[in-house]
Order: C-alpha cells, then sequence, then structure tokens
C-alpha cells in the first residue's frame, strides 16, 4: 500500500509538472505570436496580453488573480454590470499564476471620451451610475465583514504588496490602517499624537458594500459604433483585482487617490458615487504622513490630463514610451509595432530594440521622450529613409533629446550586462537558473510574501542626480557682465572653474550627510541607510557624471544590483557549476522589498547646498568663491525582464487556428488525465 502511494504521488507530481510545462509551453507559443499581430493593450496594462482577437492573458499573483476571477464570476451571476467572461484561471506555484478571460470590445474611457457628442457622454455617465449602484446594492453574505468577495484577505497595492485581512468589523479594519503608520508614530511624539485623532475622526458605522477599488478612466472600457447616444456603451469594467466588501466610502477615496480632485475625473466621480468628503481628507492625511519624504517624480506625480478637457491636440502619455492614438482605429487595422529604434542623441546614434527601451528606468525614459514615443509603423516617416529603415524597422527620433549619449551608453551596458548575468547566454546558464527552485519554495510562515519578483527578476536601484550650480563672484569686479547685461568672459570662465570643481566630487553621498550633519535630518540619514544596506556603499562614486553643454548644471547617475540576499555559493572543488548550493537571507530580502515601493514609481528630493570654495591656480592668491548648488536625487528601482526570450524560432509563424487547436488539445489531454487519475485517488 505504501509503494503504491509512493507511485502515485509520484505520478502526480510527473503530470502537475507536465501540465505547468505545456501551459507555459503553450501560452509563450501565444504571447510571441500576439505581440506580432497586436498592440500593447494601454502603458498601465502592459503585462497584459492578448493572446486572440477575444481572449486575454493576465499573469500576476496566484491569490490575487483568483479573487479577481471569483469577484467577476460573482458580478456577472447576479448584476448586469458587464465584466471581462472568466475562462481559466490557475496558480503555476504558490506565488505566481495565470487568468484567461474574455475581452471587453472598445477602448479605454480616457482614450474615447474626447470623440463623445454631449449626448453620449451623458449616456456613458448614466450607465455608469447605473452599474455601481447595482455593486452598492449587492446584499453581503455575512453582515459587517471586510474582505474579498469570498471572505478571503483583502488585495490593496495602496495598502499593502500583501493581502491582509479579512477583518471582523470596520472598526478591525481602521484599527489596522492605523497600525500601518507605527514606524512614524515612534519617531515623533507631535505624529503619534495626530495619529492618535485622526483614529478618533474616523467612524466605525459605515455600510459595507461591494467595492470595485480600482476605478479609474483606464478601467471603463466604452465602445463607440457611430455619432447617437445610443451608438456608445460601456462595454465593460476591468482589473477587479482589489475588488471586494469595504466601507461605503472606500471606492469614492480609491477613485480620487492620486488623480485630480477639482478636474473632469473628479467631477465624473461624484457624479457616479456619492461624496465622502470628510474620509477622503483623513486617508489623505494618513498618507502623507506614511511616506512623509517620498516625492513623485513627475515620471508619477502629476495627474493624468483631464478627462474631458483635452486640448484639440494629443496630449502627453504618462508613460514616455507609448502615446495613445486619439484616432478610432480598427484593431485589425492598427498598425504592427516597431521592433527596433534608431536613436540619435546629440548625433550620436543608437541602434536599439524595443525590449531593451522598455527595460529602461522610467526617470530615463522620461528624459528620452518628454511627449512620448509611437511605436508602430506609422511612424517610418520620421526613419533616415535608408535600406535598413524597411528591412529593421529602424524609427529615427529626430527632435534629438537633450540626453547625454555616453550616459546611456553607460545604462545599456550595465542593464544587458545585468541581464546576460542574471538570466544566462548561450555559453552561460546565468544566475537565475540557479535559483529557481526558491522561486518553487514555499517561504517560511514569518516571511511576508507570496509574491516577490525579486526572486524572478534581476533588480537594479538607479540614482540620478541633477545638479545646478550658481556662482556668487568675487567683489573685485572682475567676473561680471557688460552694459547688454551678457555675461563676461571673466564670468563664464569663473562659472566653468566651478563647474570643473564640482564635477570632480564625484563622491554619491558626501553632500546629502553634509547636510544631515548640518541639520540632523533623521529622515535623510535613514535614506543613506537603506541604501548603503541595499547595495551602494558609502565610499561610493557616481557610475557617470558630466557637464551639460551651455547649462550650469551637472548629471550624474549610478546604478548597483539591488542586495536581495539571495547568495550563490562557489561550486565545490571538482564540480560542475549546476553543483553551486543557492541560499537565501531572508532578513536582507524583507530589507530589499522595501524598495519595491520605488518599482516604477521614482521619488525624487532635493535640497540646495552651499559651499565656499576657492578656485585659485597654483601660484595665484586666493580666489573665495560662494557656490550654490540646487540638487535634485531621483530614486528608482527596476526589473530587468530577459531581453532574448528563448522561444523556438518559428513561434512567430503560427496562425490564429493553431493556437486555437493547441489550447482545446490541452484541455482535452487535462480532462483525460484527470478522468484517468481520479479513480486511484478516490480508492486512496
Amino acid at each position: 500500500m505504501i509503494t503504491a502511494r509512493l507511485l502515485l504521488d509520484t505520478l502526480c507530481l510527473c503530470y502537475s509538472s507536465l501540465v505547468i510545462r505545456t501551459r507555459r509551453y503553450l501560452l509563450n507559443l501565444a504571447i510571441a505570436r500576439s505581440r506580432r499581430i497586436y498592440p500593447t493593450l494601454s502603458n498601465r496594462h502592459e503585462h497584459v496580453v492578448r493572446i486572440l482577437d477575444n481572449i486575454i492573458y493576465k499573469p500576476g499573483d496566484a491569490a490575487t488573480l483568483r479573487s479577481e476571477a471569483e469577484a467577476m464570476r460573482y458580478i456577472s451571476k447576479h448584476t448586469s454590470v458587464p465584466v471581462p467572461r472568466v475562462i481559466a484561471v490557475w496558480a503555476d506555484n504558490e506565488s505566481e499564476g495565470g487568468l484567461l478571460m474574455g475581452r471587453c470590445p472598445g477602448e479605454e474611457l480616457r482614450v474615447v471620451w474626447r470623440r463623445l457628442t454631449e449626448e453620449q457622454k451623458v449616456r456613458i455617465r448614466t450607465q455608469l451610475r447605473g452599474y455601481l449602484t447595482q455593486l452598492r446594492s449587492l446584499p453581503q453574505p455575512h453582515t459587517g465583514w471586510i474582505g474579498s468577495v469570498s471572505g478571503g484577505p483583502c488585495h490593496d497595492e495602496r495598502l499593502s504588496y500583501d493581502p491582509f485581512g479579512p477583518f471582523m468589523d470596520e472598526s478591525d479594519f481602521h484599527d489596522w490602517r492605523v497600525s500601518l503608520l507605527d514606524r512614524m508614530v515612534e519617531a515623533s511624539d507631535k505624529i503619534a499624537s495626530r495619529v492618535g485623532d485622526l483614529r478618533g475622526s474616523l467612524r466605525d458605522d459605515h455600510a459595507i458594500v461591494f467595492t470595485h477599488g480600482d476605478l479609474a478612466s483606464n478601467n471603463i472600457i466604452v465602445e463607440v459604433k457611430g455619432n447617437r447616444a445610443e451608438d456608445a456603451r460601456v462595454s465593460g469594467l476591468i482589473d477587479w483585482g482589489q475588488s471586494g466588501w469595504r466601507p461605503e466610502y472606500w471606492e469614492y477615496v480609491k477613485s480620487l487617490h492620486g488623480r485630480e480632485t477639482e478636474g473632469s475625473w473628479a467631477e465624473l466621480v461624484r457624479q457616479m458615487i456619492p461624496a465622502y468628503e470628510t474620509e477622503w481628507q483623513l486617508d489623505q492625511e494618513m498618507c502623507l504622513i506614511h511616506a512623509p519624504v517620498t516625492v513623485p517624480s513627475p515620471a508619477h506625480g502629476p495627474p493624468p490630463p483631464p478627462l474631458y478637457e483635452w486640448p484639440h491636440h494629443a496630449p502627453p502619455s504618462p508613460s514616455p514610451i507609448t502615446q495613445v492614438s486619439q484616432t478610432p482605429v480598427h484593431a485589425a487595422l492598427q498598425p504592427p509595432l516597431l521592433t527596433r529604434l534608431l536613436l540619435d542623441l546629440r548625433g550620436k546614434r543608437f541602434s536599439v530594440d524595443r525590449e531593451t527601451i522598455m527595460n529602461l528606468p522610467e526617470s530615463v525614459l522620461l528624459c528620452l521622450f518628454p511627449n512620448g514615443l509611437v511605436l508602430s509603423r506609422q511612424s517610418v516617416a520620421l526613419s533616415d529613409g535608408g535600406e535598413n529603415s524597411e528591412e529593421e524597422e529602424l524609427y529615427g527620433v529626430d527632435d534629438r533629446p537633450q540626453f547625454d549619449p555616453d550616459c546611456f551608453a553607460y545604462v545599456l551596458n550595465f542593464f544587458r550586462t545585468a541581464s546576460d548575468a542574471f538570466y544566462g547566454t548561450e555559453s552561460n546558464p546565468g544566475l537565475y537558473a540557479a535559483q529557481q527552485h526558491l522561486v518553487d519554495a514555499a517561504p517560511p510562515a514569518d516571511f511576508p510574501s507570496n509574491q516577490n519578483p525579486l526572486l524572478s527578476k534581476q533588480a537594479i536601484i538607479v540614482l540620478r542626480e541633477e545638479l545646478e550650480y550658481f556662482s556668487i563672484p568675487p567683489k573685485d569686479g572682475g567676473a561680471s557682465t557688460d552694459a547688454g547685461g551678457n555675461a563676461t568672459d571673466a564670468l563664464l570662465g569663473l562659472k566653468r572653474h566651478c563647474g570643473e570643481y564640482l564635477l570632480d566630487k564625484r563622491n554619491i553621498f558626501t553632500a546629502l550627510q553634509r547636510n544631515v550633519n548640518k541639520e540632523n535630518n533623521i529622515a535623510e540619514q535613514h535614506l543613506i541607510d537603506m541604501l548603503c544596506m541595499s547595495g551602494f556603499d558609502r565610499d561610493d562614486e557616481w557610475g557617470y557624471r558630466a557637464l551639460e553643454p551651455s547649462r550650469c548644471c551637472i548629471s550624474s547617475i549610478a546604478l548597483v544590483l539591488l542586495k536581495t540576499g539571495i547568495v550563490h555559493h562557489p561550486a565545490p572543488a571538482g564540480g560542475s557549476p549546476s553543483d553551486r548550493q543557492v541560499t537565501l537571507d531572508y532578513n536582507q530580502m524583507a530589507t530589499a522589498q522595501k524598495l519595491l515601493l520605488f518599482w516604477r514609481k521614482p521619488a525624487r528630493k532635493c535640497w540646495w547646498d552651499g559651499i565656499e570654495v576657492n578656485l585659485a591656480q597654483l601660484g595665484e592668491p586666493a580666489r573665495d568663491v560662494k557656490l550654490w548648488a540646487r540638487r535634485v536625487w531621483t530614486l528608482e528601482l527596476s526589473l530587468v525582464r530577459t531581453l532574448s526570450p528563448t522561444f523556438f524560432p518559428f513561434i512567430y509563424l503560427i496562425s490564429s487556428r493553431f493556437t486555437s487547436v493547441a489550447f482545446s488539445y490541452l484541455h482535452y489531454v487535462l480532462s483525460f488525465a484527470s478522468c484517468l487519475f481520479s479513480p486511484f485517488l478516490v480508492l486512496l
């Protein structure tokens, strides 16, 4: 009996492994094909892949996807709210899974709104108000508790990357919410007093209603077929991963968080949902206390353009890569995306593939493409016109963005080297292959992580500095301006010498540490300590540092690999590289996970620094100059995806029919295997 059980366990493991490997293989085939046919859905949903004309594949955390599928099935059964049809949801392991669902026809609301007539806008507003009323009117199975649709934990990335709850009532939920501020409470008695006042102001008697949890203009799909009012309709509400039973004010608070509070979107929200201004103000104050130092960079900080107050020209996209077209184009007629770009940076050309561009830090992309970039065939008019334009799909940037080409080369080389070392090359298997077992292994009970991208992706800390300096010349009058207000040669020489002096100061933390010592700024000291624990060294220098032409400005950048606590030990004597032992320091990993706050969300810090310098050359009398420097730091975490997908060459040739048949075939194979093994499972 024991032998039979062991044999069955082995067969079950083989079966499970076969299912996962087959599913991954077929999905890779479909994804590779889809990227050649269908454009990216949007920069917000870039991880979601349209694998067939009416099927969407969404990878992610297994628990979150399961909760999202449960919510969509529940809403589809109990309301008339249009949601994607759930085809299948699965877990490859405890942290990773996938969701196959139907595609809602149409485009995002933020894209189509300015094309709608006034009558169509009224119709869309009315439909949205009705759908949200249905959601908020759903009876709760057991009154009072807060959690997912089925009573499981809550998922809300704004509060925690890990699931939390469920809670017995609103009071427990508010107590947990305030407990997130404990770190700040311990640092200041004044903050502790204010947090106590905030908790006392939070009401615990709100009704608990079903809430979407991530209502935004890019999660509302609208289908438009003509100019009449009845030609426009809401065809889908998507992205239900953060939905569940929440206090009645939560939808209003989440819909306005990080967006305009007085603009068009806020007006639309107030027409759809009752206003809860007091709760919103309390929520915003708690968010400020929770992150007092982190200031969003322009890449993410400013709200998106007003929903229906856009100018007649196409607005810049929130992402520096993809700009949404304002012209209605049928999906089948959309031009294919370009795969290579020819960048012209100050006269120096770079031929870069699209995947490499998409891997770069968003703060760098914003500098490269401040007005966005359309990666489609319709842009080849801007190419260099040579023969390679047609064959290699090159895209020429004709406005020559003000970005240092040597700095760009430094970033490209670092990211390429890091990607090759982690994911491997043809001759080197890479680190990821050796640590694959860590992805599948269950973490310790006290380790709060069931979705940890640091186990499967190479993380790079990106630290940039823009230093603008202002020199106050000596009073001898030699360095000044002429009668026309133009700088004299002496003044220009002084500015040049000041720039060269600052350029030589290559240590990263010297200026910030000087500011810490002067003002006893504990938060800045914590920032230095955190960076030094995560990969930097206190004596590190900038990886690239240069004066900007025709400006009193110095641009610097430093890139380091994030210390994740994953240690690859040397192979034993006489052993092969595959025999290397890989261990994980969970304390270091917990520290590294804190930097995930800066993934796709660059943070900025600005401060002024004043020093006196002596610019006298050897043998010259002392020449003291007062220098004021305005330093702006941008901190970001980048997760590098593999730059060279290891798919077979023929995957780009597969057809829609082949993909459909492959999925059907897999379904029948798995059904047959399930029937084959189920009698043995029942007997045991």
